[in-house]
């Protein structure tokens, strides 16, 4: 067990850098996907 803060915290990475946060529901608990899209690579690099 925690606080819970987690989760909130996830979510809130996501809204504010326009990714999604996922759930898939495994056996014993379950999996959460943080994605955030992928900056472009500065010129030059």
């Amino acid at each position: 067990g925690g606080a819970g803060l987690g989760l909130a915290i996830a979510r809130d990475l996501a809204h504010r850098h326009r990714g999604t946060l996922t759930l898939a529901p495994r056996t014993l608990g379950a999996c959460f996907a943080l994605r955030v899209p992928r900056a472009p690579a500065p010129d030059g690099k």
